[in-house]
């Protein structure tokens, strides 16, 4: 088994059976990978839509109480089979080539992705944001978003998975650690999947904005230099 691709989903009935289709679409063989959803805890037809799936892809179900997304993923991977670890979002949608082009793209000591492309019918909020904040480049990167994330299974099992403690920007805080331990992180635009959860009103800016920013701050604090290197600093 090459890759496994986990992807955490809550009451995503509105986009599940998309983003299973683009990974139905995939260039690679399926004999090649294995999709793991993480059902967390939805109360709506998120698990029964995707079981609709179980004949036509090389999908597992996982079924959790309510949990935070990185415990999510960290469940999921804990089951993966595969060498490779992909991080999708219930709500993004690859291109056919994404898995292949993902895994002749892999190296050791590396996370490797994308940021995220807005859908074909994005409205002027979510392009004017994309234009201003999510204009992708190719190599080095501070940090990748995990609803597009490859990683080394042995890799990630070394950094302990993502963080629990840490409701959003858990991604940000992974890549940190990785860049902490010598990894390098490198971004890919052929690797980019359309988001639908690309904000297409003010309000929903807004919202989801103050949604990713809760645990920006704590994510700051967490990777600030030791007190015992501040002389460094102040000399």
């Amino acid at each position: 088994m090459k890759i496994s691709v986990v992807i955490p989903a809550f009451n995503e009935e509105d986009n599940i059976e998309a983003c299973l289709r683009s990974l139905h679409q995939q260039t690679l063989p399926q004999e090649q990978f294995e999709i793991i959803l993480v059902d967390n805890g939805s109360t709506d037809k998120t698990a029964a839509l995707a079981r609709n799936f179980e004949t036509s892809l090389p999908l597992h179900i996982l079924s959790l109480q309510r949990t935070g997304i990185s415990e999510a993923r960290n469940t999921g991977a804990a089951t993966a089979k595969g060498e490779i670890l992909v991080f999708l979002d219930a709500d993004c949608m690859p291109k056919p080539n994404w898995l292949e082009d993902g895994l002749a793209l892999a190296q050791p000591n590396t996370i490797w992705g994308a940021h995220y492309l807005i859908p074909l019918d994005s409205t002027w909020v979510g392009r004017t944001w994309f234009q201003y904040q999510a204009t992708e480049r190719e190599g080095p990167v501070s940090f990748l978003p995990a609803g597009s994330l490859f990683i080394a299974h042995r890799d990630f099992d070394n950094l302990n998975g993502f963080a629990t403690h840490f409701e959003t920007s858990e991604d940000v805080e992974l890549c940190t650690r990785a860049r902490e331990n010598g990894m390098q992180v490198l971004a890919y635009l052929s690797l980019g999947v359309f988001h639908e959860g690309t904000p297409r009103s003010l309000g929903h800016f807004y919202r989801q904005n103050r949604w990713h920013g809760k645990h920006v701050l704590r994510v700051f604090i967490d990777k600030m230099p030791s007190m015992l290197y501040l002389k460094i600093f102040v000399l």
